[in-house]
């Protein structure tokens, strides 16, 4: 099967006034062709997080996003709704 989203080592941090937040601390997930996922998890783990930058709506703190193979991680917004456009949906 062929990977259609890898993320790889992502970490997402919230700086905020007295401390920072790590709502991801070095995920690794891959989703296959055809593969069907269910991500659960209780509130504030970070589920919301993790779909927002597996759809390039958000930009992780470290670590890359690859979808059909192509880093994404570091787009311009334009290639990014061409990307979500083309392959994404909630």
């Amino acid at each position: 099967m062929a990977t259609i989203l890898k993320l790889k080592n992502i970490t997402k941090e919230f700086v905020e006034p007295r401390k920072n937040i790590v709502a991801l601390n070095s995920v690794n997930f891959s989703l296959y062709d055809a593969q069907c996922v269910c991500l659960l998890g209780p509130s504030g783990s970070g589920k919301s997080t993790l779909l927002q930058i597996a759809g390039l709506l958000d930009n992780p703190t470290k670590g890359e996003i690859f979808i059909n193979k192509k880093k994404c991680d570091h787009l311009s917004e334009e290639n990014k709704n061409l990307i979500r456009k083309k392959y994404i949906g909630f």
